[in-house]
């Protein structure tokens, strides 16, 4: 038995990279696991066969985690399909490779929305995570932007 057997997760930007290691990981351990990527359906596909081939449930919702109504739509639809959600994880970010003081305004916009994401998110699924042992972690890989 894996230690989240019989647990439901949420990883946002779970198509690739950390995030992708994160849902196989989860689903290793006995997770059924919510994706919640910017990213197609048939760009998740890979990951959620994967999470299936692990005996364990996935499932993709197309979600800009930067739009606040996105964020609970997502939630809502992982609660219909699996009841609850014991795990989330704050996985989903946006890449900039300007340097910070070259960066327009717009793209900041865009990076600092994926930031706040991360409280939407969590606010958004409260009351699922709290009962019990709901557990929120925030994460992302944001690469150096060339220095």
């Amino acid at each position: 038995m894996g230690r989240l057997e019989g647990k439901v997760a949420v990883v946002t930007g779970g198509v690739r990279g950390i995030g992708r290691g994160i849902v196989e990981v989860f689903a290793a351990e006995g997770a059924d696991v919510a994706v919640a990527d910017i990213l197609t359906e048939g760009e998740a596909a890979p990951v959620l066969a994967r999470v299936e081939r692990l005996g364990r449930r996935g499932l993709y919702i197309r979600t800009d985690v930067s739009r606040e109504g996105e964020v609970q739509g997502m939630v809502g639809e992982v609660i219909e399909a699996f009841g609850r959600i014991d795990v989330l994880v704050n996985n989903a970010g946006v890449l900039s490779k300007s340097p910070l003081e070259q960066m327009p305004v717009e793209e900041w916009d865009r990076v600092s929305a994926s930031i706040c994401a991360a409280h939407s998110c969590a606010a958004a699924s409260r009351c699922h995570t709290c009962w019990g042992v709901g557990r929120a972690r925030s994460s992302t890989s944001l690469p150096n932007s060339g220095r």
